[in-house]
């Protein structure tokens, strides 16, 4: 019952893909690729919900100030690394790290050693 996006699990080409994100984009739907799925929602993003949080707890305490940070493979997670204090990029065995635009602060994590559904 999702509210704000679907996943696609897109099976088409690349070509293909490229044109319905361009008749989609026209229709006003935000499209992100994930590390999996391609996501299509309106206008908002990990990064919108990352900040909405914060102000969140910024109302409750105005007298703290928040550090956030945000860990993400794959370029849906792009946003809320941006928006993050402090953004961690997770290597992917599929694809490369998330894009970021000039970020003060980052780390990145290759190889974490475990693999999924494994327990630290």
């Amino acid at each position: 019952m999702r509210q704000y996006g679907e996943p696609l699990n897109w099976l088409g080409t690349e070509e293909v893909k490229s044109e319905f994100i361009k008749k989609m984009n026209l229709m006003g739907a935000n499209i992100l690729q994930g590390g999996r799925f391609v996501h299509v929602s309106g206008h908002c993003d990990k990064g919108v919900a990352q900040r909405w949080l914060t102000e969140q707890y910024q109302k409750q305490n105005p007298k703290s100030k928040y550090i956030t940070i945000a860990l993400g493979d794959s370029d849906n997670d792009s946003a809320m690394l941006e928006e993050a204090s402090l953004a961690v990029q997770i290597s992917s065995p599929v694809h490369d790290f998330p894009k970021l635009k000039e970020k003060k602060v980052f780390i990145k994590v290759v190889n974490a050693g475990l693999q999924a559904g494994q327990k630290a």
